[in-house]
């Protein structure tokens, strides 16, 4: 009866030492912000490097944008005017004396971007395999001149 004993405690120890296969995330890079999805869990995840956000310039913002299917802009007179709702947006900057961040969340997520503490993560639920996400990264000037406009895509497969 020991000899059966030891050899089940043996079977579950080394059970326990097999690695866990792990579900790979897939995800984009669009100027020091990250976009991962999750598989498994059916989440999406934003962290944001807060040096992208960091300026000398009070009238200068850091937009943080996250389309859902399709981002489109209209152009007029030279300023570019968003056409759509997003899914999730955050912009703010850092000086040297205090930061401001202002986010418009109109999807189910968790999280916060506090410069001081190093909390810039975002957590998003419900993300349904097949969508596509695009995330946009832009600097805006007196909240009407867009430059330095980066983007990439996200396909939750």
């Amino acid at each position: 009866m020991k000899t059966v004993l030891i050899l089940f405690m043996l079977g579950m120890l080394s059970l326990a030492a097999q690695p866990k296969s792990k579900i790979p995330k897939v995800g984009i890079n669009v100027s020091g912000v990250e976009l991962t999805y999750n598989k498994a869990k059916k989440t999406m995840t934003l962290i944001a490097n807060r040096e992208i956000m960091r300026t000398n310039d009070d009238d200068m913002y850091t937009v943080i944008k996250i389309s859902k299917n399709a981002e489109l802009q209209i152009i007029i007179n030279g300023e570019s005017l968003p056409s759509d709702e997003s899914y999730f947006t955050l912009n703010g900057h850092i000086l040297e004396s205090f930061w401001v961040f202002r986010s418009l969340r109109r999807c189910y997520c968790d999280g916060d971007f506090y410069p001081a503490t190093g909390i810039n993560k975002y957590v998003f639920y419900h993300i349904n395999p097949g969508e596509e996400y695009i995330l946009s990264v832009s600097n805006l000037c007196d909240d009407k001149y867009q430059t330095n406009y980066k983007s990439a895509s996200l396909i939750t497969n």
